[in-house]
């Protein structure tokens, strides 16, 4: 049987407009029961049939934008909504519907849902209840528009019974028909004959309510559900309300619920609960240190009554352990947990790894060093802060119980962050164990970790500190070929590293990379090479290095300079010295002038010429303005006849009183 052509509505003609619609209508009609209504409300023309409608019956939504009669399947959740607005992200699809035997072009709304909409996997409607969910929302949404508010007199044209499924699909449709409607629609199937709430309503209301921070609706739900001892008030409902409760720091009112569940509720707590109560007392930002350490002491009660707690069970009572600076009793939790006592060992969660393993970084620091406030210096009133480094002060190796939890935690696949790694290789390499930083390294590489740019810092620098610069000079090319753009930080510290090993070909392979790639180098980079090779005796690369820092405007200090003029003269080289030498007292003139001070400047010029090196013109004019700006003309008239220079004078510029006599 050949498949139906699709009609064109609007080009039709009035006698096969009824057939038209008289042939949809066949089609649908074994389908499940909608409202006819919406079938005219969505046509753009008029159609009357003497044949009476039968109740109940709804047709799916028609369109006519293009000209052609189409519907969208029923399988869709939001079918028959009304949109007054077009969604920004629609993605074209194509589906064929094989039980009608057209081909339907429709678009699919693809909305990006806020949080608010990301409702859990247990709170999903069956597709076989859309056509009765369709047909309250449409009723709900129609009569609000008019003023209607009784919905016992909205309702009341039902002819299908309500189930649970029914129920959540309408208040999952809050968006469509208003908060407060979904609020009344609960309360008026909950009082209807024939028809009493599960436990999935609830727990979706509680949740409801708990996202709009409707805390003293949440308490009348769970009060009204418990009375009538009905198992409608689940372990999970609780651990709903404690949850939101601790959200919004109510953790009074949150442990108040969980204290009332064995009590009123008639519910003995499980994990669920208990995981979502130590959360709120570990996790919880506290006003103050001493409410914080209240909360974890609470939690720590808690955890006690726990028969057989699981993986987040330990790791908040880790992370709350760590935040009050308990780290001994952490490490005590974690021992415990992958210890011969429990029925099954777990791992934490990887936050629980990041503090606990940040925890015993920041002790072992602490432990390693005394601060003093002031010394005495010896010969000398004055005093000076210091800071005395004392190993092992308290006898207990809190990077030892770090690299534990690292390889234990590892091995069974949980992997602390790439900040807390870097935390851990540090207080490695501070402690001189190189080797065990280095095997960390490797295994990130081997389990495919990410390393930023301060973890290849890190290595490097202690491989550099220990003598070891051709390994940190791979390391550091490794780092380069991975992509990872060093800063000008660690490429000075790497230059300077090589410069001080002997080895200036990567030294300046490294420098001519920095200037290409990665930005110009700093005074730091260039003092650092132009040492390095004045003590090699290469007097040319340190004169042309020495060039190129004059000629970007960075002053030298004076040592580097002497080094390199030093050089240059002891080989012969005295004209290239004098325009080095002439260059960077230009330089310094410069400087003076930007900053107003003319009359260093102008000594500056006056030695120069005593010395019998002449100034560039630039230089005199900058020293002529810096004079003139100061209002100094009895000096810029002496200025001008002991350079030589012809006055000149501007267009606004009269000649008695630019050269007063």
């Amino acid at each position: 049987m050949d498949r139906p052509r699709v009609f064109k509505a609007r080009n039709a003609s009035c006698m096969d407009r009824p057939r038209v619609f008289k042939a949809l209508l066949a089609s649908v009609a074994t389908r499940s029961p909608f409202c006819i209504n919406q079938f005219y409300s969505c046509c753009d023309h008029t159609y009357t049939d003497p044949k009476p409608i039968p109740d109940g019956l709804f047709l799916p939504r028609l369109f006519s934008s293009h000209g052609y009669l189409r519907f969208q399947s029923r399988d869709h959740a939001r079918l028959c909504e009304q949109r007054t607005r077009t969604p920004r992200n629609r993605k074209p699809y194509k589906t064929t519907i094989k039980n009608h035997g057209i081909e339907d072009f429709t678009e699919e709304e693809t909305e990006e849902e806020d949080e608010e909409d990301r409702w859990p996997e247990w709170a999903q409607v069956p597709r076989y209840c859309a056509p009765q969910v369709q047909s309250i929302c449409t009723l709900l949404s129609e009569e609000a528009k008019q003023g209607n508010s009784k919905i016992h007199s909205i309702l009341r044209r039902l002819r299908f019974n309500l189930t649970p499924e029914i129920v959540l699909g309408v208040l999952k449709n809050y968006r469509r028909i208003g908060r407060d409607r979904a609020l009344q629609f609960f309360s008026w199937a909950g009082n209807r004959n024939g028809y009493r709430h599960d436990n999935i309503v609830v727990d979706y209301m509680a949740d409801f309510l708990g996202r709009r921070k409707l805390f003293d609706d949440l308490k009348c739900l769970l009060k009204t559900m418990s009375a009538e001892r009905n198992g409608l008030v689940t372990p999970r409902t609780v651990s709903i309300a404690v949850r939101y409760f601790g959200r919004a720091g109510r953790i009074d009112e949150a442990l108040l619920v969980f204290e009332r569940m064995e009590k009123e509720y008639d519910i003995k707590p499980n994990n669920l609960v208990f995981n979502n109560v130590l959360y709120i007392l570990c996790k919880s930002s506290a006003v103050s240190r001493e409410h914080m350490v209240s909360c974890v002491e609470k939690g720590l009660l808690i955890f006690e009554k726990m028969d057989s707690p699981d993986t987040y069970s330990y790791s908040n009572v880790i992370i709350g352990l760590c935040k009050i600076g308990r780290v001994e009793e952490a490490m005590r939790i974690f021992d415990e947990m992958q210890g011969d006592g429990v029925m099954v060992r777990v791992s934490p969660t990887r936050t629980a790894v990041n503090n606990l393993i940040g925890e015993l970084c920041e002790a072992n620091m602490k432990q390693g060093s005394v601060s003093i406030s002031t010394v005495k210096v010896r010969g000398s009133s004055s005093t000076l802060p210091i800071d005395i480094l004392v190993p092992n002060l308290k006898n207990k190796n809190y990077l030892d119980m770090a690299m534990g939890v690292f390889w234990k935690t590892s091995d069974s696949g949980v992997f602390p962050s790439v900040f807390v790694i870097n935390m851990l290789l540090e207080e490695l390499c501070r402690s001189r164990k190189v080797e065990f930083a280095l095997k960390i390294f490797d295994l990130m590489t081997d389990r495919g970790l990410r390393r930023d740019g301060q973890t290849y810092h890190i290595i490097t620098q202690a491989l550099f500190k220990i003598g070891r610069s051709s390994e940190a000079s791979g390391i550091f090319s490794q780092m380069i070929s991975d992509g990872a753009k060093p800063d000008i930080l660690m490429y000075n510290f790497v230059i300077s590293s090589l410069c001080t090993a002997g080895n200036l070909k990567d030294a300046d392979n490294y420098f001519d990379m920095m200037k290409k790639k990665h930005g110009l180098p700093n005074n730091v980079t260039y003092t650092a090479l132009i040492h390095a090779h004045c003590k090699a005796n290469n007097w040319q690369a340190a004169s042309t290095l020495l060039n190129e820092l004059l000629g970007l405007g960075w002053s030298p200090h004076s040592h580097t300079f002497n080094l390199v003029d030093g050089l240059l003269r002891k080989t012969g080289k005295n004209d290239i010295a004098e325009k080095l030498l002439l260059k960077m007292e230009s330089l310094h003139i410069h400087n003076d002038c930007k900053a107003g001070d003319w009359e260093a400047a102008y000594q500056k010029v006056k030695k120069m010429l005593e010395r019998g090196s002449s100034p560039h013109v630039y230089t005199l004019d900058l020293v002529e303005q810096a004079l003139r700006k100061a209002g100094k003309w009895g000096v810029v008239q002496e200025f001008r006849c002991k350079f030589g220079r012809v006055p000149t004078m501007s267009s606004t510029e009269n000649s008695s009183s630019a050269f007063p006599v």
